[in-house]
């Protein structure tokens, strides 16, 4: 999987030499020809009608790669009774550095899905089951929401999934996240501007 993603990045980064010695019609064929290949290697389905690239990049931006990491709580977090034994089992997966994908939601497969939570916030949402189904860990009603980075995975709170309409737009998610790891999303703020 690594070996894949650092291809794909090299080959990101060589596209702009390309543009100016190649048409950019060949260039778009080729880009698009190792999306499928690579789309297809992982066993996804695409929509023809659209760039490939843009759906193999959309795909890839929403995994987690495996790597140990910190984890840290807001003052805010707290696991429901009932998910408290998914959420260690998640903690440790994560402090392992294993595959923590399993959690997040199934709609990161469909290489289409544009994940405002993930895309304007930064942050995931994990399902806190305790057995695998399929592919992925039992859905559960309550999620935990976090901020990943390099090396930390900060849970932020436990919502409803599914119960609050709202769960994916309220801002008390940046709120938390503006007082206790501003740094974090210090790049989304206007500082020109009072």
């Amino acid at each position: 999987k690594i070996k894949h993603v650092i291809c794909f990045h090299i080959l990101n980064k060589i596209v702009q030499k390309m543009i100016k010695e190649f048409p950019y019609d060949s260039v778009s064929m080729a880009i698009n020809t190792f999306a499928v290949n690579e789309i297809k290697a992982r066993n996804l389905k695409f929509d023809p009608k659209a760039p490939a690239y843009m759906q193999l990049s959309n795909y890839l931006s929403k995994l987690i790669k495996k790597k140990p990491r910190a984890v840290t709580t807001s003052k805010n977090f707290n696991v429901p009774d009932g998910q408290l034994i998914g959420y260690q089992n998640l903690v440790q997966r994560i402090e392992n550095g294993e595959d923590v994908n399993i959690y997040l939601s199934k709609k990161i497969n469909n290489l289409m899905f544009s994940d405002r939570f993930l895309d304007d916030y930064g942050c995931v949402h994990f399902h806190l089951g305790e057995m695998l189904v399929g592919k992925y860990i039992e859905r559960t009603g309550p999620v935990a929401l976090a901020f990943v980075t390099e090396d930390e995975i900060f849970f932020i709170e436990t919502k409803h999934h599914g119960k609050d309409p709202y769960i994916w737009s309220n801002k008390n998610v940046l709120e938390i996240l503006h007082r206790e790891r501003p740094h974090f999303i210090s790049k989304n703020k206007v500082t020109a501007l009072k």
